[in-house]
Protein backbone atom coordinates (compact mmCIF):
# COMPACT_ATOMS: atom_id res chain seq x y z
CA UNK A 1 0.00 0.00 0.00
CA UNK A 2 2.66 2.46 0.78
CA UNK A 3 3.90 1.64 -2.44
CA UNK A 4 1.01 2.39 -4.29
CA UNK A 5 0.89 6.10 -2.53
CA UNK A 6 4.37 6.51 -3.27
CA UNK A 7 4.06 5.86 -6.92
CA UNK A 8 1.09 7.77 -6.58
CA UNK A 9 2.57 11.03 -5.17
CA UNK A 10 5.63 10.64 -7.72
CA UNK A 11 3.28 10.38 -10.71
CA UNK A 12 1.41 13.63 -9.60
CA UNK A 13 4.74 15.84 -9.11
CA UNK A 14 5.93 14.15 -12.55
CA UNK A 15 3.07 13.78 -14.83
CA UNK A 16 1.42 17.23 -14.07
CA UNK A 17 4.37 19.60 -14.89
CA UNK A 18 4.49 17.64 -18.60
CA UNK A 19 1.52 18.51 -19.55
CA UNK A 20 1.26 21.09 -22.36
CA UNK A 21 0.64 24.50 -21.83
CA UNK A 22 -0.85 27.18 -24.23
CA UNK A 23 2.07 29.10 -24.95
CA UNK A 24 3.84 25.51 -25.74
CA UNK A 25 2.37 25.08 -29.13
CA UNK A 26 5.19 27.49 -30.73
CA UNK A 27 7.67 25.74 -28.93
CA UNK A 28 6.31 22.56 -30.40
CA UNK A 29 5.74 23.84 -33.85
CA UNK A 30 9.04 25.33 -33.99
CA UNK A 31 10.75 21.71 -32.27
CA UNK A 32 8.82 19.45 -34.99
CA UNK A 33 10.13 22.11 -37.73
CA UNK A 34 13.86 21.90 -36.76
CA UNK A 35 13.75 18.24 -36.26
CA UNK A 36 12.36 17.61 -39.72
CA UNK A 37 14.77 20.08 -41.29
CA UNK A 38 17.52 17.94 -39.49
CA UNK A 39 15.86 14.63 -40.87
CA UNK A 40 16.01 15.85 -44.41
CA UNK A 41 12.35 15.18 -44.77
CA UNK A 42 10.28 17.64 -46.81
CA UNK A 43 8.03 20.23 -44.87
CA UNK A 44 5.83 22.76 -45.91
CA UNK A 45 7.03 25.34 -44.17
CA UNK A 46 5.06 28.16 -45.86
CA UNK A 47 2.10 26.14 -45.31
CA UNK A 48 2.84 25.99 -41.24
CA UNK A 49 3.34 29.58 -41.57
CA UNK A 50 0.36 30.38 -43.46
CA UNK A 51 -1.28 28.18 -40.47
CA UNK A 52 0.08 30.38 -37.86
CA UNK A 53 -0.61 33.62 -39.57
CA UNK A 54 -4.15 32.68 -39.73
CA UNK A 55 -3.56 31.69 -35.90
CA UNK A 56 -2.37 35.40 -34.84
CA UNK A 57 -5.08 36.64 -36.79
CA UNK A 58 -8.24 34.88 -35.04
CA UNK A 59 -6.29 36.03 -31.91
CA UNK A 60 -5.29 39.48 -32.28
CA UNK A 61 -9.13 39.79 -33.83
CA UNK A 62 -10.73 38.75 -30.20
CA UNK A 63 -8.84 40.82 -28.52
CA UNK A 64 -9.99 44.26 -30.75
CA UNK A 65 -13.11 42.92 -30.03
CA UNK A 66 -12.34 42.90 -26.53
CA UNK A 67 -10.97 46.49 -26.67
CA UNK A 68 -14.10 47.60 -28.85
CA UNK A 69 -16.45 46.24 -26.31
CA UNK A 70 -14.90 48.10 -23.18
CA UNK A 71 -14.27 51.08 -25.54
CA UNK A 72 -17.18 51.51 -27.58
CA UNK A 73 -19.64 53.50 -25.14
CA UNK A 74 -16.84 56.39 -24.87
CA UNK A 75 -15.95 55.76 -28.37
CA UNK A 76 -19.76 56.70 -29.21
CA UNK A 77 -20.13 59.87 -26.94
CA UNK A 78 -17.08 60.96 -28.93
CA UNK A 79 -18.85 61.15 -32.48
CA UNK A 80 -22.31 62.05 -31.11
CA UNK A 81 -20.73 65.06 -29.25
CA UNK A 82 -18.79 65.79 -32.64
CA UNK A 83 -21.75 65.83 -35.14
CA UNK A 84 -24.05 67.67 -32.64
CA UNK A 85 -21.31 70.11 -31.92
CA UNK A 86 -20.52 70.33 -36.14
CA UNK A 87 -23.54 69.42 -37.74
CA UNK A 88 -26.52 69.49 -35.91
CA UNK A 89 -25.85 72.75 -33.92
CA UNK A 90 -24.67 74.60 -36.59
CA UNK A 91 -27.42 73.53 -38.74
CA UNK A 92 -30.11 74.34 -35.59
CA UNK A 93 -28.08 77.99 -34.72
CA UNK A 94 -28.37 79.23 -38.73
CA UNK A 95 -31.95 78.39 -39.10
CA UNK A 96 -32.76 81.14 -36.19
CA UNK A 97 -30.75 83.44 -38.05
CA UNK A 98 -32.26 82.39 -41.38
CA UNK A 99 -33.54 85.99 -42.09
CA UNK A 100 -32.00 88.58 -40.05
CA UNK A 101 -28.76 90.36 -40.44
CA UNK A 102 -26.55 87.72 -39.04
CA UNK A 103 -27.12 84.86 -41.31
CA UNK A 104 -24.77 81.83 -41.30
CA UNK A 105 -22.02 81.77 -43.77
CA UNK A 106 -20.44 78.56 -45.07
Amino acid sequence: MKQLIKLIIILFFVAIPLQAKGHDKTTAILGHIITEKIKGTNIDTVGIMEQEIHSLGHKYAIDMLGVLERYLPSILKGIAADIRVNTIDEAYKCSLLKGTAYECRK
